[in-house]
């Protein structure tokens, strides 16, 4: 069963997509924030992360650059609902930090889940 971490500041988005990815037969892992996700991740190494952008504490950007470092194997996607009329340069950068896609909230839940068949197999 493939491994799943979801980060996401929003206690609402994070619980909504663990249980849409539970029901597809994914382990699936929570975190607040980038300082939270990293220190589960000391743990378990998931498959594939999906965080958002805009957090407190540690933000995307900068998680996905230190998981790019530390965990290089790990898939990482970016969502992100923020920065209102830069949202595609903001999701830019972080694919250019090192996310392999990017989806703009509200998130089309076909398309995550077409990605997440597509990387995950």
């Amino acid at each position: 069963m493939a491994r799943i971490m979801v980060i996401d500041d929003n206690e609402n988005i994070r619980e909504t997509l663990s249980e849409i990815l539970a029901l597809h037969d994914y382990e699936v892992a929570t975190a607040c924030d980038g300082n939270e996700a990293l220190a589960l991740m000391e743990k378990q190494v998931p498959d594939l992360v999906i965080t958002d952008l805009i957090m407190p504490e540690r933000g995307g950007i900068a998680t996905i650059k230190e998981m790019r470092q530390k965990y290089p194997e790990v898939k990482i996607f970016a969502v992100s609902g923020g920065w209102v009329g830069r949202k595609e340069q903001f999701l830019k950068s972080a694919q250019d930090a090192g996310a392999i896609r990017s989806f703009a909230k509200p998130v089309n839940w076909a398309d995550l889940k077409k990605a997440v068949e597509e990387v995950l197999g």
